[in-house]
């Protein structure tokens, strides 16, 4: 079941969180980090074990990003990760938010619930500086 993100779940929730980034596939995050999400971030509990994770990061009143989506191996290919998805983006409408971005290495995953490299006209643009040549 989904609930809210409680202060006692917050070293469960760098350890899941972390173990995906051990994979490369998230950023690390720390207990502060977890502690400042509190109120905009949610969990999936099976057995009162936190098995999935997601936050929403708001930059500006129009603009947020769905942050550190992940789910226990074993628990993956349930519907959990969607279900988490589709509450994030139901708080951002909510909110009134009207475009949220993800930064991820699994673009398919979000291309399934309707996330697009361009919206209405937005495009992200990308650059790693450390491939830039200053003079």
């Amino acid at each position: 079941m989904i609930r809210e993100v409680k202060f006692k779940d917050i070293s469960e929730t760098v350890k899941l969180v972390n173990f995906w980034a051990r994979k490369s596939r998230l950023l690390a995050v720390t207990k502060k980090e977890i502690k400042e999400r509190i109120g905009l971030s949610w969990i999936w509990e099976e057995r009162k074990r936190i098995v999935g994770y997601v936050s929403l990061l708001i930059y500006r009143k129009d603009l947020a990003e769905v942050r550190s989506l992940c789910v226990q191996e074993k628990y993956q290919k349930k519907g959990i990760g969607t279900k988490l998805l589709k509450k994030t983006l139901q708080e951002a409408k909510k909110r009134n938010i009207t475009t949220v971005l993800v930064i991820t290495k699994v673009p398919q995953f979000y291309n399934l619930i309707g996330f697009q490299q361009k919206l209405e006209g937005k495009e992200a643009l990308l650059i790693d500086p450390r491939r830039l040549k200053y003079k």
